[in-house]
Order: C-alpha cells, then sequence, then structure tokens
C-alpha cells in the first residue's frame, strides 16, 4: 500500500501497519516487499518531513525510519519527535551515526540495524518491537508473525487471508 494519502489505520485487519520513511528508493523497495510478504500493511515516505506528516494523520504499530536522513537534524532540532501514541520506532544507520542516536534509545520503544541491513534483521527486530502491542491469541498452532500455520486442518493463513498451499509445502 505504498504512497496512500490516508496510510493505514491500527484498527484495519488484524496485520500490523508500518511507516517506512527512507530516502534511498531502492530501500524503501527493499523493506516495502520483505514487509508486506511477512503480512505487514506497508506504507512508504520519501522523506523526513512527509513521513511525520504522514504519522500525524493516520495510526501505525511500527515505524522504521532512517536516521541518516539530512533533514532528519533540522525536523528535530535536537529535541525527540512527541506524537499521542507514537509508535515503535526501529531506526536504520551506518555505525558512523551510531553516536548521534544512543541518546534517543530506551524503553523498549527504539531498536537500530545498521547497513547493509538483512532484511530477516529487520523482521526480526520488527517483531520484538511489536510484542505486547497486540493481544496474541493462545491457539497453539505455530506462528511467525501473522502467519499461522495449523496441524489439524493442515491449511496456513496469513493474518485472516487463507494461503493456497500443498501439503508438502
Amino acid at each position: 500500500m505504498r504512497g496512500n494519502d490516508e496510510g493505514p489505520t491500527s484498527s484495519q485487519g488484524d496485520e500490523p501497519s508500518v511507516l517506512v520513511v527512507a530516502g534511498d528508493a531502492g530501500d524503501v523497495e527493499r523493506l516495502t516487499r520483505a514487509l508486506d510478504s511477512a503480512g505487514y500493511r506497508v506504507d512508504s515516505a520519501s522523506g523526513a518531513a512527509e513521513g511525520v506528516a504522514r504519522l500525524r494523520r493516520s495510526g501505525f504499530d511500527l515505524v522504521v525510519w532512517d536516521a541518516t536522513l539530512p533533514e532528519n537534524k533540522e525536523l528535530a532540532r535536537g529535541r525527540r519527535l512527541v506524537l499521542d501514541n507514537r509508535p515503535p520506532v526501529l531506526f536504520l544507520i551506518t555505525c558512523d551515526y551510531l553516536h548521534t542516536l544512543l541518546p534517543e534509545l530506551g524503553g523498549g520503544r527504539e531498536d537500530y540495524v545498521t547497513r547493509p541491513f538483512r532484511t530477516t534483521e529487520i523482521l526480526a527486530r520488527a517483531q520484538v518491537l511489536l510484542r505486547g502491542r497486540r493481544p496474541e491469541p493462545c491457539s497453539g498452532m505455530p506462528r511467525y508473525g501473522t502467519l499461522v500455520l495449523d496441524d489439524v486442518t493442515r491449511s496456513a493463513r496469513r493474518g485472516a487471508r487463507p494461503l493456497d498451499l500443498t501439503p508438502a509445502e
């Protein structure tokens, strides 16, 4: 759902909504594809100002934010972004930006991944940041994010959407 002006809200469907804010179109595409295939509803913004505008208009469960965007310093002016019900943030950084980010981390609502990043690490950290934000149903079925495997019926679903898989799959 890239580029949607309204953006997803937390109340839509079972899938968590994620906003990706990055300046590099390749990063945006790679992250959007990985998060979407993992069952997240994804929206994106190409800059910090656009990202803040989308955050103010829509509710997101998680934000993946490029901490190296040039306009971050002008936007923040040395202060944290204050929003009602601010979602957890996963920062994308390079090692030389880590010292500027460390004061922002804490409380389990922020984390970071250094570049070059692996999508598996992004997905794992997203899952950790989202833990506890939504009640998890206790069905006893194996789960990975929104993917649920039902051994009894030999079926799988991503959120509410059934997946058409062969028994071997």
